[in-house]
């Protein structure tokens, strides 16, 4: 996702999509643990700048919002904000034709 335009209209896109990311975390939050889905414990491997990335990212949010969040929590959202946002339906077109 790149943001068109002046360094302004940057930064406005940037909180936008992080505010989305926040709405998805609170969303699964006020629900508790449980899961309302079928759901898969999977393990990855992320690279030491993305852990560091997620991890500030999780103090920035705890620090602006007073509540902890989780590198789980994060990526769950991320993927969700791509699913709901179409990057599934191209992904799915781009890759039916092959």
């Amino acid at each position: 996702m790149k943001a068109k335009g002046t360094p302004a209209a940057k930064k406005k896109a940037a909180i936008d999509f992080i505010d989305r990311i926040l709405a998805d975390i609170s969303l699964s939050k006020s629900a508790g643990r449980k899961h309302e889905e079928p759901w898969t414990k999977v393990t990855v491997v992320l690279f030491t700048r993305q852990i560091a990335w997620l991890d500030h990212l999780a103090a920035n949010i705890r620090a602006a919002r007073g509540t902890a969040v989780s590198r789980a929590e994060i990526i769950r959202a991320l993927i969700e904000e791509l699913v709901q946002s179409g990057e599934r339906r191209r992904w799915e077109e781009g890759h039916a034709s092959a």
